[in-house]
C-alpha cells in the first residue's frame, strides 16, 4: 500500500471509530477513507492522514486513537478489510468526497 504501516493503523482506528458498525457495508467504511485521503490530497486541509484526523473540531475522538501507535479494540477485519479495498481500488474512488455525516446505521457523504 502507498502509506506507511503506521498511517494504516490509524487510518484503521479512524474508520473502526467512524463507520465500525458490522451493518455499514465495507464499501461504505472505505468511502470512510476516501473522505480523509481526500483531506490529505486537498490544499484545504492539512496533507497529512494524522493532521487531517488531528484537525480541530473535525473528527471527534481522534485524540484517542492516532497515537496508540496499535489497532484499537474497535478495529475488525471489516475494517482492516475496507482500508485495503480503498488503495486497491483507487478508481472506484472519485466521488471526491470531502465530508461525511452518519445518524447511527449509515453515513451520507458529500
Amino acid at each position: 500500500l502507498p502509506i506507511t504501516d503506521e498511517e494504516y493503523i490509524i487510518l484503521c482506528n479512524a474508520v473502526a471509530h467512524e463507520a465500525g458498525c458490522n451493518w455499514i457495508s465495507e464499501y461504505d467504511k472505505a468511502l470512510v477513507v476516501e473522505v480523509i485521503m481526500n483531506r490529505v490530497n486537498s490544499p484545504r486541509y492539512p496533507n497529512t492522514i494524522y493532521d487531517v484526523l488531528t484537525q480541530r473540531n473535525q473528527f471527534t475522538g481522534a485524540s484517542g486513537y492516532v497515537n496508540l501507535g496499535t489497532y484499537s479494540n474497535e478495529v475488525t477485519q471489516s475494517v482492516k478489510n475496507a482500508v485495503t479495498y480503498y488503495f486497491e481500488n483507487l478508481e472506484s474512488f472519485t466521488q471526491g468526497y470531502l465530508g461525511f455525516r452518519g445518524d447511527g446505521y449509515r453515513n451520507i457523504f458529500s
